[in-house]
């Protein structure tokens, strides 16, 4: 309204005449602040429309960020912070284990020993479906070659407690040599089918039962993301990797295998079903309390009758 009129500069104080707004593109514009009123301000929508839903607003949920952007063929591993603490998640394709694959020379070493040294890495490659016959087969084949090892341990102490037998054995009770050899020829027969049966159902129902353990575990902390066969594979691959530790004698293969079972199936847990660490960890733990629960109740509750069972059969007439 005052343009064309004469006004005093509020900077320089020299009187002027007051300019008529520009019509030309704000880009064309002198830099002064005094060539005319400020253009108005574009058309930019403002989201005052609150009836729009979220997931409008927020096309791509969490759990899929990222997942164009990887195009290599190992899955990168990351940590999302999320409601639930630090849920792990593993961008890219799982390209499963060695034992699942028919382009590796050695599939069981391969796999034990990606196991074994790198667990994480290795359960972000797992294929999470496909049945639990593949990892089944591997339990049998680590645990059956784990128990092939540890029947050869066996025999050489066996061998070094029949010389040591033979040879210090006091002249007042001499030893039958041929006997001795016998017996524990049969002996040792029935030792090794023994022990073959009883370490093949051992991996059947680990595989199995106590996987299903396992995910009842995960259920109860929340962290079984996964189907139930997820679970019973981790279990049958780590169940099958342990099996190689008998190469360090039975004496430490076995209470290594019972001490290291729930951390590898913790961390197995932990990358295959994508849960938090606290939620893998307490799904691990619960369900090998309560495998061990019942083992050890169902062998206290059968102990007395087996005992009078014994007693009776060795009782003279």
């Amino acid at each position: 309204s005052q343009a064309g009129k004469k006004g005093r500069c509020p900077e320089c104080q020299q009187v002027m005449l007051i300019p008529f707004p520009q019509t030309t593109p704000a880009v064309q514009r002198s830099a002064s602040r005094f060539t005319g009123p400020a253009p108005p301000p574009t058309g930019i929508p403002l989201l005052n429309d609150f009836s729009d839903s979220l997931q409008e607003i927020n096309q791509d949920p969490l759990d899929d960020w990222g997942d164009d952007l990887v195009t290599s063929t190992h899955p990168v591993v990351s940590s999302l912070r999320s409601s639930g603490g630090g849920r792990y998640q593993s961008h890219g394709p799982r390209n499963g284990l060695a034992w699942d694959r028919s382009d590796q020379d050695s599939p069981l070493w391969t796999t034990a020993t990606d196991i074994l040294f790198s667990p994480l890495s290795a359960f972000s490659r797992m294929h999470r479906d496909g049945g639990i016959a593949s990892s089944l087969g591997f339990a049998l084949t680590g645990q059956l070659l784990g128990a092939a090892i540890a029947l050869g341990f066996f025999f050489i102490f066996g061998i070094v407690a029949l010389i040591s037998g033979i040879n210090y054995a006091p002249e007042s009770r001499p030893v039958d040599v041929t006997g001795s050899i016998i017996f524990g020829l049969i002996f040792a027969i029935v030792f090794v089918i023994a022990y073959l049966t009883i370490t093949a159902i051992n991996c059947v129902l680990q595989t199995i039962v106590l996987g299903a353990f396992q995910h009842v575990g995960l259920t109860i902390f929340q962290g079984a993301y996964q189907a139930l066969e997820t679970t019973c594979r981790v279990t049958g691959y780590v169940i099958g990797s342990l099996g190689l530790l008998m190469i360090l004698t039975p004496l430490v293969g076995i209470p290594l295998q019972l001490v290291l079972f729930p951390i590898y199936v913790s961390i197995g847990c932990y990358a295959a079903h994508e849960t938090t660490k606290g939620q893998a960890i307490g799904g691990a733990l619960a369900g090998y309390l309560i495998w061990y629960t019942l083992f050890l109740g169902s062998i206290a509750a059968g102990y007395e009758p087996l005992l009078d069972t014994i007693h009776q059969m060795l009782k003279p007439e």
